[in-house]
């Protein structure tokens, strides 16, 4: 049974506090580091971000929700010039919703 207290499960555009439009201009945009990423000071391992796996789970099971928001993935070295320009240099961390 589906806790309702949650409030509406993300099914359709007007179910997601962060929709706005169709317009992929005005799409949501997150960016994310790329999976499998290697770390420079530990070579030889590949890495996951945990908080930017639970998106990528969230975005693999739901369609509908990775249709309206633009993602971008980026490297893990720094500095992550797609972050810093909008945040600046001391908000490198992610994932962070890109601010339009």
């Amino acid at each position: 049974m589906r806790d309702t207290r949650a409030g509406p499960p993300f099914s359709s555009p007007q179910a997601l506090p962060c929709h706005r439009t169709g317009d992929p201009k005005s799409r949501d945009f997150i960016i994310l580091l790329a999976p499998g990423f290697i770390h420079p000071q530990k070579p030889g391992r590949r890495y996951f971000c945990p908080y930017g796996n639970q998106i990528e789970g969230a975005l693999a099971s739901n369609p509908g929700l990775a249709s309206r928001i633009t993602v971008k993935r980026i490297s893990f070295l720094r500095p992550r010039a797609e972050v810093v320009a909008p945040l600046g240099p001391d908000n490198q961390g992610l994932p962070v919703p890109h601010p339009r």
